[in-house]
């Protein structure tokens, strides 16, 4: 049945239009008859977008007198007539086949893919756009209304999944590659704050200032996840100071760590702190990480309890852009490294189900938050990515009622958004002129604060400052948290330590005497190794020197580790490089060889049978000076009874 466009522009006619299918192809014969001229035939697909434009470019351009756009739009009717009606298809096609047909012929629909493979579409929705992945359930129930709209049907699961493996495929193979976002993003030298509003609104925020800018104008491809809530439209003027009377920072110091760990997770690439927030009971400990967390991503669920594996705190990560768990006594060693990966690495990988040999991949970094009564982060390379906030009992006169708190919290949101946002903005000018007196752990995290410190009203270097002494004290905890992190302290108390692992565990098995195993103590050298590695960075924050080999040396290449407190005369032998180990020997004894020598020691002196013992491993008691002064070195012959050798 023919249609007719009406033109727009003089002289008033009607342009007829007439398609008709050729083949099964998806091809069709497209005939324009125009007033008083021939009419003018075009073969193509009338289901692709890009063709129809094409040809309606085509027409425009050499008949001024046709509207392109009347034409395209008969055109786009069209093809929802002949690719949606019953009588018209082709024998062979099924509801599947018109459901893809569909997708690929209407307008403002974007289908692509990911770096990580995945599909995804742009679909329209109402005034705007959405981002979706195919393979969703949201997709899904989209695909459904068109299909009863446009089509009359109600699909069936498996014409569903059909046209939904048609359409990833065409997403994969033939769309272009876009990066998708949770919430923030980068893009062009911007940072993008998804507002999860109905109307898709973002933020953009570069080093000028920062908008909020309506749908179709963003240009990142953000995606929603469930339990994702809008944030409030953010307004200039506002303070953080705003919030600190709702959360229960007990000093300056908290504070700016709070602060700064809410500027730092706006930073759209990270690396990321860990948010540990602890603190007896009435302290409001759990309030503060939802209020804080409000500010840049709230959830319907703002606090969770921990996920049983790694792979969920991957999944849960992806969801959301901000990972907060709640009321945890402690995290397992597998999750620890888990949140370690999350805040600083961002990958993790596992079998994918129901497959061989395939991998799924989980690919996020992400800001998280963790509260107790008790630190939750125990292990020393988690403490390392965290900022730990203590948090002391409110009093009964300073308590508030929840609705009183979040009543005043919805009124200042707006203002302390705004702040933060202006911050961001600061970041984005100064980080590149930014330099510090050292470069703490989670350098970056530091830098870019600081870059921001001007837009908060904050002297230069106070995050700094607030940072590098939280990191002191979380030392001072993870060594006192660590089965061998007090004895070693006690050890070089007396003396630099300078020995293998074994003799290391050796000297802190005797001095720990009759007492109890402590839980996590070390068996064998493997264990004193992989734990004091793990320690390191925490007994260097406490004031040690540590020097852990990675490989040995001397004549029997040894792997001597040496510890000593930072400035003890006594430890002039820390100080030494692997480099010059070898000249080390000349004063050390090694058993069965030929020591090296100056020119002109005795000949006697030249070979020995000692085996070297480091003295402070010798206990000090009256029996052990005795058996010590009865056997001063060791030899082949006494090897074995040596009681201090384990």
């Amino acid at each position: 049945m023919p249609r007719w466009c009406f033109v727009s522009e003089p002289p008033p006619a009607q342009v007829r239009l007439e398609c008709k299918r050729e083949g099964r192809g998806g091809k069709f014969a497209v005939v324009l008859t125009l007033p008083e001229s021939d009419s003018i035939v075009r073969y193509f697909v009338l289901a692709d977008p890009a063709e129809r434009e094409a040809f309606a470019d085509e027409i425009a351009e050499a008949h001024s007198g046709i509207a392109r756009g009347d034409l395209l739009k008969t055109l786009e009717n069209e093809a929802a007539r002949q690719l949606g009606a019953e009588d018209t298809a082709s024998a062979g096609s099924s509801l599947a086949d018109r459901l893809v047909a569909l997708v690929q012929s209407s307008r403002g629909i974007e289908l692509f893919h990911c770096p990580e493979g995945e599909a995804y579409a742009m679909i329209p929705v109402g005034d705007h756009r959405e981002t979706w992945r195919i393979m969703s359930r949201g997709f899904r129930d989209w695909l459904s209304n068109e299909s009863l709209t446009h089509l009359e049907k109600v699909p069936g699961s498996q014409a569903l999944q059909d046209a939904l493996g048609a359409l990833s495929g065409r997403a994969k193979f033939q769309g272009s590659e876009h990066a998708v976002h949770v919430r923030v993003a980068a893009f062009d030298g911007s940072v993008w704050v998804d507002l999860c509003d109905r109307d898709w609104q973002a933020v953009q925020v570069n080093s000028e200032a920062w908008r909020v800018v309506p749908a179709a104008e963003v240009p990142v491809k953000f995606i929603r996840r469930k339990g994702m809530l809008p944030l409030p439209q953010p307004v200039h003027g506002g303070s953080v100071e705003d919030l600190r009377r709702l959360v229960n920072m007990p000093d300056d110091d908290t504070w700016t760590l709070a602060v700064g760990w809410m500027v730092g997770a706006l930073r759209p690439s990270g690396p990321y702190g860990v948010l540990s927030v602890s603190g007896e009971a009435g302290s409001a400990k759990s309030t503060a990480c939802r209020l804080i967390r409000g500010l840049i991503d709230p959830n319907l669920s703002p606090l969770r309890r921990m996920p049983k594996s790694e792979r969920d705190i991957f999944i849960s990560a992806g969801n959301s852009w901000i990972s907060s768990y709640n009321n945890m006594s402690g995290v397992r060693p597998e999750l620890s490294d888990a949140l370690c990966a999350l805040a600083t690495d961002g990958g993790f990988a596992t079998r994918q189900l129901y497959a061989d040999d395939e991998e799924a991949i989980f690919s996020a970094r992400r800001p998280a938050v963790l509260n107790g009564i008790d630190d939750p982060a125990t292990k020393s390379d988690l403490r390392d990515r965290c900022i730990a906030l203590s948090l002391r009992r409110i009093a009964e006169e300073g308590r508030l009622t929840e609705e009183h708190v979040n009543a005043e919290y919805e009124r200042v949101r707006p203002g302390v958004l705004g702040a933060l946002l202006d911050a961001v903005s600061r970041a984005l000018r100064n980080a590149p002129g930014v330099s510090l007196p050292s470069l703490p752990r989670m350098a970056d995290l530091t830098l870019w604060v600081t870059a921001a410190e001007e837009a908060l009203g904050w002297e230069a270097g106070r995050f700094y400052r607030a940072f590098t002494g939280n990191q002191a004290s979380s030392h001072a905890e993870s060594v006192d948290a660590s089965p061998i992190g007090p004895p070693i302290l006690a050890l070089v108390e007396g003396g630099p330590f300078e020995g293998t692992a074994t003799e290391l565990l050796g000297v802190l098995n005797h001095r720990r005497g009759d007492d109890p195993i402590p839980e996590g103590w070390p068996k064998s050298y493997s264990g004193m190794s992989s734990q004091l590695k793990r320690l390191s960075q925490d007994l260097r924050g406490v004031g040690l020197e540590v020097h852990i080999p990675t490989k040995g040396s001397g004549r029997e290449k040894k792997r001597l580790i040496r510890l000593a407190k930072v400035g003890d005369q006594r430890a002039a032998g820390a100080a030494r490089t692997e480099d010059d180990a070898e000249d080390a020997d000349r004063s050390r004894c090694v058993e069965g060889e030929t020591r090296r020598v100056e020119d002109g020691e005795p000949e006697a002196a030249r070979r020995s049978d000692c085996d070297w013992v480091q003295p402070d491993a010798v206990p000090d008691t009256d029996a052990d000076r005795a058996a010590r002064a009865a056997r001063p070195i060791r030899t082949q012959s006494n090897r074995g009874d040596d009681p201090w050798r384990q």
